[in-house]
């Protein structure tokens, strides 16, 4: 039954356009080297996020922050 409703629910979702899925490439990295407080590369990827035009979430603000 649960596999039933995700499977339903992304199909709702309909296909992530390819700055949807850059954005969470780009966070995933963002965390990735935050965890090493590489924090120069965490900013470079940060202004890369505010580039693609898309809605930042506020966790990945603060984390750009």
């Amino acid at each position: 039954m649960n596999l039933l409703l995700i499977l339903f629910s992304l199909a709702l979702a309909g296909p992530r356009s390819e700055n949807e899925a850059e954005y969470d490439r780009l966070v995933s990295e963002m965390n990735r080297l935050s965890k090493t407080q590489s924090w120069q590369v965490v900013d470079k990827r940060f202004l890369e996020l505010e580039q693609l035009g898309v809605d930042i979430r506020v966790d990945d603000l603060l984390l750009g922050a």
